[in-house]
């Protein structure tokens, strides 16, 4: 097997906060590095696999499957929420409540905060709506407000529109690994003094087609309906903090080899199952959640996706603030 060395940032971010949605019922929660503590989690992470705390019975997977109600999609503050995917609505409910633990500190100003939204399933609802019934009854009988929510960038301009933020607006996909990706360009935007806070926040929704098709392949997925998201910081804004020392995607048929200096830290290996990265966005927020929970002064997540890839996430506490 290959071997590759895993690099360090040079004065990596800081990670603020962390929140998600529960539900159904889908209230946001979010609390800084302060009060991660009183984060209700939705996940455990027993023998390296991510599971569900409830299991979905067929009640529940029927609630994430249907339409959400009237007054939460007006709550959301996302223009025209009827005609959006739920999970744009998710990731913008969970970005106010992620945007509020940095409300009080003046320095952070709108136009210096950035945001990236990681989803495999955000267009794809409505793109399905959209379709379905222009080929089947005709292209008049379509909503055309439908196709604007269809584009990608629909799913991060609705978080950004809600929170004022507007230092970068990113989307991405392909799960975990899009998250990892979205803190290396959080990185790489306060590298450049482009901001001074990042959102990075992924999410995806109960969608019949992706779930019968995952069922297709056998593949191993929980189907997390809601957000799952964190703020970095360029600098340390609350006590207690952790700052990102490493966020790299490498193949699954590749070895990380690491510095010394993280021989003691705490490893969590988290199996995201086979091939399909939809779901697994959300896997990231959780696992560091868990994760930081320890005595250890670093750690470092491993999230693997079998035939596919490995993502390398590290830690360090931040003793300084």
């Amino acid at each position: 097997m290959h071997h590759i060395h895993i690099k360090p940032l040079a004065n990596g971010p800081y990670l603020h906060a962390l929140g998600w949605t529960g539900g159904p019922p889908y209230a946001a929660m979010a609390r800084n590095s302060a009060q991660f503590s009183e984060l209700l989690p939705r996940l455990s992470f027993a023998d390296n696999r991510a599971a569900l705390l409830v299991r979905d019975d067929a009640d529940t997977l029927k609630a994430k499957l249907a339409e959400l109600p009237l007054p939460f999609l007006r709550s959301s503050g996302v223009a025209r929420a009827r005609n959006a995917a739920r999970s744009t609505v998710f990731g913008a409910m969970l970005a106010k409540e992620l945007r509020a633990t940095f409300a009080d500190n003046t320095a952070i100003v709108g136009d210096r905060v950035g945001i990236a939204m990681v989803s495999s399933s955000a267009i794809v609802p409505i793109f399905w709506r959209f379709e379905s019934v222009g080929l089947a009854d005709s292209w008049q009988r379509t909503d055309t407000m439908l196709l604007p929510a269809s584009i990608p960038s629909s799913v991060v301009t609705a978080a950004s529109t809600v929170t004022g933020s507007h230092a970068a607006a990113l989307t991405l996909t392909d799960g975990a690994f899009g998250m990892l990706a979205g803190i290396e360009h959080a990185f790489l935007s306060f590298f450049h003094d482009r901001s001074d806070a990042f959102m990075v926040i992924g999410g995806d929704e109960a969608f019949q087609p992706m779930v019968d098709a995952a069922a297709s392949i056998n593949a191993r997925i929980e189907v997390l309906d809601g957000a799952a998201g964190m703020v970095l910081t360029r600098e340390a804004v609350s006590p207690g903090g952790w700052q990102v020392c490493f966020a790299q995607t490498i193949s699954d048929k590749q070895a990380p080899l690491f510095d010394d200096a993280w021989s003691h830290a705490d490893v969590l290996r988290v199996d995201c199952g086979d091939r399909l990265t939809a779901y697994t966005a959300a896997l990231v927020p959780h696992a560091i959640h868990h994760a930081l929970d320890t005595d250890a002064d670093s750690v470092v997540i491993d999230f693997i996706v079998k035939d596919r890839a490995r993502g390398l996430l590290g830690l360090r506490r931040n003793k300084a603030a």
